[in-house]
């Protein structure tokens, strides 16, 4: 433990510039996106504000901010592209022979050296993106609050402890199932991404997503096939709602498990001169 705490720490140490960078390119586009949404939701008259004010004090006791929609389908949606763009970084300290020289002979296991990468750009990045959307939600609400300082009971920051509310959000997370379908797909996705990485440590996003666009239709195209061909007589298969979830559930996170472990035994077949 304390070896592969040593071996973090110097990933964190070498690499906090560009860590730092990527931070702020984050909180960057999620506050201008934030930002630009704000100014179409908010630009009103006076008269349009005040409407809206009692509008929502017949309908609920508790202000709805208008942004509070489109800002949970932004973030739902760069968590996925940004997500995958930090899976594909894990192997990047591979791409060239220099860098293999050096962590190839670095006096760790290969097994800490993966875990490591896969700890900072998996784990460690779903907190910094967390982060940066708190920061850039926190931007917008300062900036129209000045903007706009007369409906600032309207200008609210992101209701977090109010994501199973149905009323207000899709319901993901108003459920536990859901939750964990969502993290299951989020994961699945993400894992692809860094056996990418493993498998292209040059231009992985890139290469991995050609990859996938082929895979996925492949599939598609053999899985419609399949249920073409297949009859089960006058009724169709009969599943509960809940035990689809589960099975897809099962099965995404069978997939990520998988990626991650074929993404490790390609790493621990490296070599200085590179082969593969």
């Amino acid at each position: 433990m304390p070896r592969f705490l040593d071996y973090c720490q110097k990933d964190l140490v070498e690499n906090w510039r560009t860590n730092v960078l990527r931070l702020v390119v984050m909180y960057g586009a999620l506050a201008v996106i934030f930002i630009w949404m704000g100014y179409l939701e908010y630009h009103w008259d006076s008269s349009n504000a005040t409407l809206y004010l009692e509008r929502l004090q017949m309908s609920d006791s508790q202000y709805r901010d208008p942004v509070w929609g489109a800002q949970f389908g932004v973030g739902c949606f760069l968590i996925f592209i940004m997500g995958t763009l930090s899976a594909s970084f894990v192997m990047e300290f591979m791409k060239d022979k220099r860098r293999r020289i050096s962590a190839l002979m670095l006096p760790a296991t290969m097994f800490e050296k993966y875990f490591s990468r896969w700890f900072i750009y998996t784990l460690v990045f779903l907190l910094a993106y967390a982060v940066a959307f708190v920061l850039a939600d926190l931007t917008r609400v300062l900036v129209y609050s000045l903007a706009y300082p007369d409906f600032t009971q309207v200008i609210q920051t992101f209701p977090y402890g109010r994501l199973g509310d149905e009323t207000i959000f899709p319901h993901f997370f108003s459920t536990g199932r859901w939750t964990l379908f969502s993290f299951s797909f989020y994961f699945a996705v993400q894992s692809a991404y860094v056996l990418g990485s493993a498998l292209w440590p040059k231009n992985a996003f890139i290469k991995t997503s050609a990859a996938l666009i082929v895979v996925i239709s492949i599939f598609v195209a053999v899985l419609v096939s399949l249920v073409k061909s297949l009859t089960f007589g006058p009724y169709g298969p009969d599943m509960e709602e809940e035990t689809v979830m589960t099975l897809f559930t099962c099965l995404l996170f069978a997939f990520a498990i998988f990626c991650w472990v074929t993404a490790y035994y390609r790493l621990k077949e490296a070599e200085i001169i590179n082969r593969w």
